[in-house]
């Protein structure tokens, strides 16, 4: 698989929820994700040994406990332009 596309997914869904939740919310959201660290500059750093599919499912499922499908809607938008395979995808951004 290829990682860095899976951080650019990550990266990318985060930079669209902070749009919508603020800086502060975004942020604390997606650091209760063990994998994900924060820098501060706002970028995400996804550890080295994590699945980043499971990562990438984990961050859709931390931003749609707070604004449920409209999360998800946001976080599909936010990699369209990523060549993803149907395979690659977690189940929540199919």
């Amino acid at each position: 698989m290829n990682n860095k596309k899976y951080q650019q997914a990550i990266q990318s869904i985060f930079n669209e929820q902070e749009k919508i939740l603020g800086q502060a919310i975004s942020a604390q959201l997606a650091d209760q994700i063990d994998a994900i660290t924060i820098s501060s500059k706002h970028s995400i750093l996804v550890k080295d040994d994590s699945d980043p599919k499971l990562v990438l499912e984990n961050l859709v499922n931390q931003y749609s406990k707070l604004f449920g499908r409209a999360s998800v809607e946001v976080a599909k938008d936010a990699i369209k332009e990523i060549a993803f395979t149907p395979q690659e995808l977690p189940s929540n951004l199919k």
